[in-house]
């Protein structure tokens, strides 16, 4: 498995935008002077209350160098204390969080096909679960006769 920086590196030069939730020890430059993302100490002042998937974030943000990866933008999330680290330092701090949570229901599914295999896949359409062989190209269900949860076979 690449190390981090590795493929940082990779997706900076096939020019991809990036967002990765960060330990706090990470070393980043602020000023002239390294130190790690636990270190920043923000004013209330400078923070901003957001709303991501009808949920309240109180959120600050840095422009700094870190280490390993060059300018990025650092969002500090109250909730939790939670760092984010972003390539497109134009990106306004709601962008972000909706960015990053968006990818959280791909590493989401992601854990659960790790555990379950392809043994239970539903797909939810208004409240109703739908075998996908019941759905068309555009994802409108066509005849829907399940309304309970089905499981493909496992394979041996």
């Amino acid at each position: 498995m690449p190390a981090t920086k590795d493929l940082i590196a990779f997706l900076n030069s096939n020019n991809l935008n990036w967002v990765f939730q960060s330990k706090g020890n990470r070393k980043i430059e602020v000023r002239g002077r390294w130190t790690t993302i636990d270190a920043l100490s923000p004013g209330y002042q400078d923070s901003e209350t957001i709303t991501v998937s009808e949920n309240l974030y109180t959120v600050w943000e840095i422009e700094v160098r870190m280490k390993g990866m060059g300018p990025v933008k650092v969002i500090i999330s109250e909730v939790g204390r939670r760092y984010y680290v972003i390539n497109r330092t134009d990106w306004k701090m709601k962008k972000v969080m909706e960015t990053y949570m968006h990818g959280w229901d791909i590493e989401v599914m992601h854990r659960d096909l790790k555990q379950d295999g392809l043994g239970h896949i539903f797909l939810s359409m208004q409240d109703r679960i739908v075998p996908p062989s019941h759905i068309d190209g555009k994802g409108d269900p066509q005849n829907i006769q399940h309304q309970v949860p089905w499981q493909i076979p496992q394979y041996p």
